[in-house]
């Protein structure tokens, strides 16, 4: 009997350490609104626009603090730090950015952008994923790592400017 409950205790033991492996492969970015650092500037999402077509979702992040027209989809002059990039896929679903210069049609990027030092940050590490496509909204969450302090992770709804 003592043999068997040893054995139950270790199975059990076994299933629970299984159990919490794996974690979380959102590092938290699905639980907060979209924010980070860019270029050493901070970047928290103000507003932001999409543009989905058959093949691919054009994306633009514009940071807290820039003044918006009442209609975003007819562009946005900015002055602060920002986000921009095209998912090659217009679905729901997750994609990782990566950079392989040896196969650029599979390579997904974003770029992290600072007007004061024009400075072009390849975020290539990292993941973004669409959660809905409404004809108004597309909804989702990232992490955009571009090395270093020029990370941005969290969530986002922008407007989907068909």
């Amino acid at each position: 009997m003592e043999l068997t409950n040893k054995f139950l205790f270790f199975l059990a033991l076994t299933l629970m350490t299984l159990a919490s492996c794996g974690g979380d492969d959102n590092d938290g970015c699905d639980n907060q609104v979209m924010q980070g650092g860019i270029d050493g500037q901070a970047f928290t999402l103000g507003d932001g626009r999409a543009v989905v077509d058959d093949n691919t979702i054009k994306l633009d992040f514009y940071g807290a603090g820039e003044t918006f027209p009442d209609d975003i989809c007819s562009g946005v002059s900015s002055q602060n730090v920002r986000i921009f990039g095209t998912l090659q896929s217009a679905e729901v679903g997750r994609t990782e950015l990566n950079l392989d210069f040896s196969s650029p049609e599979t390579s997904q990027t974003l770029t992290l952008f600072n007007p004061d030092g024009s400075l072009n940050i390849i975020a290539s590490d990292g993941f973004i994923e669409i959660t809905a496509i409404t004809e108004t909204e597309v909804i989702g969450f990232l992490k955009a790592d571009g090395g270093g302090e020029d990370v941005v992770c969290g969530t986002f709804t922008l407007t989907n400017c068909r």
